[in-house]
């Protein structure tokens, strides 16, 4: 259902008019509620076997109102049905006229649809980079969220380049405007990088870079998802690895109350926090679905473990290690966390120099200018962290309050490469 439901407009939950809302009922209203469908029809079903009882069905109503407001849900419709011959489903029965709304049928042509709930700017991921020849270069992906038009001025993500859109091209030809959920290929004005995974948006609300955040995910697994599990996430139209580094808390459907949990198992909503190997381009589920929402990969099978909604974003991680940005850090012969933790620094805007010499008075100059120095060496040491102050003759070492942020990020970079040492950190 989470899968359906993630773009839907309108949820109808089916109520059996005998038993009531039960669980069942409670876990598809609560999904409909977190994926942020506006409307939810709530179908009684089998009002026959209940002698078409309007006690009954007030009784129902009265509880899903409840649970709806407990959720809050914007609207809920509760409607008299009884499928076995078709009262209220397409046609108005004469056998429950004490109702007086309309059959299932004529509510779900005449709800208004939510076709633009975003509340963010132009959201365009990118998909495939289309270069038919030299003269052109295209983007091709789907519209997210916003509009479009040639001329607009958009950033370029994730290096932050602003530029102008030259041209909007779909198989039908050029368009003047564009807008999601359409697929289009935008050409900029200017010569920029950008492939698989960046994303186009909008100058005035760029979405936020986001590797630590907080969701909400729907487990779908046969295997539990446990603190610590490594995941593939997909997000738009990136796949990262990916570390569920919490599980705060567990949604009881039963009563609509979180409580404290050691795993999530097989449709199960809870509430955990995620590391991502690097940031995604994201933002509030509750402000854009599109980019607001991701799935969990199991990569030993491939299949799909769970869905989940951003909640919260996290601070950028790495601060501490910008804020010593004047440093150098020795790391031994460990080159895919020296390769990852050069990404890392260089999207907070840190100046970076990765080199194999060995440490000398240039490289001291080198980080007394601003740069952080990563230092590789054949020997698989300890990882060794100095600080460079600008006015210091000579480097110094760094104070425990400022290496503990730095220990952690490097310590989480190491389990997330698979390129730890068991020497550890030495300052």
């Amino acid at each position: 259902m989470a899968t359906g439901a993630s773009t839907a407009d309108v949820a109808i939950v089916l109520v059996d008019a005998r038993k009531g809302i039960l669980d069942q009922t409670r876990r598809h209203t609560c999904i409909a509620a977190l994926l942020g469908i506006p409307i939810v029809i709530a179908a009684i079903n089998k009002m026959d076997l209940v002698d078409f009882s309007e006690e009954v069905f007030e009784q129902h109503r009265a509880g899903l109102l409840e649970l709806a407001r407990h959720l809050e849900i914007p609207e809920l419709i509760a409607v008299p049905v009884s499928a076995l011959d078709g009262d209220n489903v397409v046609h108005r029965s004469n056998r429950m006229s004490w109702y007086g709304g309309p059959s299932l049928l004529e509510l779900l042509e005449t709800v208004p649809l939510a076709i633009e709930r975003s509340r963010t700017g132009f959201r365009f991921p990118i998909q495939r980079v289309l270069r038919p020849h030299q003269d052109f270069r295209g983007f091709a992906g789907q519209i997210s969220s916003g509009v479009i038009h040639p001329g607009d001025e958009v950033l370029a993500l994730p290096s932050g380049r602003r530029t102008r859109v030259r041209s909007i091209t779909t198989w039908d030809g050029e368009l003047e405007r564009a807008h999601a959920p359409q697929s289009v290929v935008l050409s900029l004005e200017d010569e920029t990088d950008l492939s698989r995974g960046d994303m186009i948006a909008a100058v005035s609300s760029p979405p936020k870079k986001a590797r630590n955040f907080e969701a909400t995910v729907v487990w779908m697994h046969e295997k539990p998802l446990r603190p610590g599990a490594t995941y593939l996430l997909k997000h738009t139209s990136q796949t990262v690895r990916a570390q569920v580094a919490e599980i705060r808390s567990r949604i009881d459907v039963e009563h609509l109350a979180q409580g404290p949990t050691a795993q999530l198992t097989l449709n199960d909503i809870g509430e955990v926090v995620i590391e991502a190997s690097r940031p995604l381009l994201a933002d509030l589920y509750r402000e854009s679905r599109g980019t607001g929402s991701f799935i969990l990969i199991d990569s030993a099978d491939n299949t799909t473990a769970g869905a989940g909604m951003i909640r919260r974003i996290s601070a950028e991680s790495l601060s501490g290690l910008t804020r010593a940005a004047r440093g150098l850090l020795d790391l031994g012969n460990r080159a895919r966390l020296a390769s990852q933790l050069e990404q890392s620094l260089l999207e907070t805007g840190a100046i970076v120099l990765r080199t194999r010499v060995p440490i000398s008075p240039a490289l001291v100059n080198i980080a007394r200018l601003g740069a952080v120095v990563l230092i590789e060496s054949d020997a698989s040491g300890p990882i060794t962290l100095t600080r460079v102050d600008q006015a210091d003759a000579r480097p110094r070492e760094l104070a425990s309050e400022e290496t503990e942020e730095i220990i952690a990020e490097i310590q989480r970079l190491e389990t997330l490469t698979g390129d730890g040492n068991d020497d550890g950190l030495g300052i």
